[in-house]
């Protein structure tokens, strides 16, 4: 048998560096639904949105209590471009505590109670955290109207 000595095969390092780059699109995806919302995406096609909108990161927009929506991120590109993009969000409401929080593009919430609340999508590059896009939710508080006086007879 011939024989040779061990050997080792060693290459150029291809993983680059990834770094911050910049928002592509710059509104988060706002979808209402009166439905509750599946846990199964493939079920979600089952139910009908009732209204979309595109809200610019920085702005405000006003939603209602006991509805579901589902918020969907802006595009986010890295640097350079081959380095892969996640993505973590959070709910805060005014006093700064976070209510929910999680990883990916998108994801469904219903606001129980009224008030105003920050919905922030943080792109991820490399393990650096870069910056976010942010919406400002304004839960409208229902309008409860006051019963109308009963008519004396006498």
């Amino acid at each position: 048998m011939d024989r040779s000595d061990p050997f080792t095969i060693e290459c150029c390092q291809q993983q680059t560096d990834c770094n911050c780059g910049e928002w592509l699109t710059d509104y988060v995806t706002v979808t209402t639904y009166l439905l509750p919302i599946p846990q199964n995406p493939d079920l979600k096609s089952t139910i009908s949105a009732s209204d979309t909108n595109a809200v610019t990161c920085g702005k405000n927009i006003e939603l209602k209590p006991s509805k579901y929506y589902t918020f969907t991120a802006p595009n986010y590109a890295c640097n350079p471009e081959n380095c892969d993009v996640s993505y973590i969000w959070s709910i805060v409401d005014t006093k700064n505590n976070i209510i929910q929080s999680g990883k990916g593009k998108t994801f469904n919430y219903s606001f129980s109670n009224f008030g105003n609340y920050e919905v922030i999508f943080t792109p991820i590059c490399g393990g650096i955290r870069c910056e976010p896009c942010t919406i400002y939710v304004e839960v409208e508080k229902p309008i409860i109207a006051e019963p109308l006086p009963v008519p004396n007879k006498y």
